[in-house]
């Protein structure tokens, strides 16, 4: 059957456009990421964090006092209010993060916060594992199970804020 015969043509809009070829992969490579902008997110996240904690108990101390007060500071800093409280500062660490992540990268912020907070995740998770900080009532295993996600969400939002804050300087400068 020769060529001008077949019934089958295609609209007339679509003239021009040709297949896919088979070569051409489905999905776009991921963007490439900057590994030292990873490193150093994930590094401000958990210093930032770990100062705040730091921080935190030494004032626990002051307000207990010297006598017994590592058995107290523990049993006071696994209580909801304080455990809360360590939570919601470290999501704003992991913002901070995510957030130095992004400016360092300049380009592909959310990707970079993204992987900042994953890598700040297994940090994070190498050194609770190593110390004796295993939950041990289920709201503290809840928080714990919840505290991987909500990292590596919280440090993308800082990425977000990076590609906003590029975003900005580059339409009003």
């Amino acid at each position: 059957m020769p060529v001008d015969d077949n019934p089958f043509q295609p609209p007339p809009s679509l003239e021009g456009v040709r297949p896919r070829p088979e070569s051409e992969p489905e999905t776009p490579p991921l963007p490439p990421v900057r590994p030292l902008a990873v490193a150093v997110g994930a590094v401000v996240d958990n210093v930032a964090t770990w100062a705040f904690l730091m921080l935190y108990a030494t004032m626990m101390v002051v307000r207990i006092g010297d006598s017994g007060f590592e058995r107290e500071v523990e049993r006071t800093l696994r209580t909801l209010p304080h455990q809360l409280t360590l939570y919601v500062v470290g999501g704003v660490m992991s913002v901070l993060g995510g957030l130095v992540a992004g400016v360092i990268a300049r380009r592909n912020e959310v990707w970079h916060g993204l992987a900042a907070g994953m890598l700040s995740s297994l940090f994070g998770k190498l050194v609770a594992d190593s110390g004796s900080a295993a939950p041990t009532s289920g709201a503290e295993v809840w928080m714990a199970a919840l505290a991987t996600p909500l990292t590596i969400a919280s440090a993308g939002l800082g990425g977000f804020l990076a590609a906003r804050r590029r975003h900005h300087l580059d339409t009003h400068s």
